[in-house]
């Protein structure tokens, strides 16, 4: 895709190394200043969204989701590659309304305390990302 000169965006789970290596443009992770400067934006953005006491920041993975949302959409990236968390039908990178390719890699048993204890069970959760 960089090749025929799209601005891409990748984001993965989970990193290796640092947390950085999730979001990546053109196939370099975010740079520290910017990835600050985003993890902020986000979390002040959804401090200000919670009005009452019991509202409730993101857990980890889906504050993460929705910054790598805020980066591709601020840095206008022409395409984005997401890899789905858990799962996949309600997984929170699963809000796309229409992709233009979804992939599964393998099926194995992971996770099967969320997804089941069957391939086949595993299977429709993970089928859940085809529109």
């Amino acid at each position: 895709l960089r090749h025929s000169g799209l601005k891409t965006g990748l984001y993965t789970s989970p990193h290796l190394v640092e947390v950085r290596e999730r979001i990546q443009i053109n196939g370099k992770p975010l740079d520290k200043t910017m990835f600050a400067t985003y993890f902020f934006k986000c979390y002040e953005m959804l401090q200000k969204s919670c009005v009452h006491q019991e509202d409730k920041l993101p857990g980890y993975f889906r504050f993460l989701t929705l910054m790598a949302f805020k980066v591709f959409l601020s840095e206008k990236v022409d395409v984005v590659i997401l890899e789905v968390g858990i799962g996949g039908a309600y997984d929170c990178t699963n809000v796309i309304q229409n992709p233009v390719v979804c992939g599964i890699s393998k099926l194995d048993l992971d996770h099967t305390a969320v997804l089941g204890r069957t391939i086949s069970k595993i299977a429709w959760h993970k089928s859940g990302i085809m529109k």
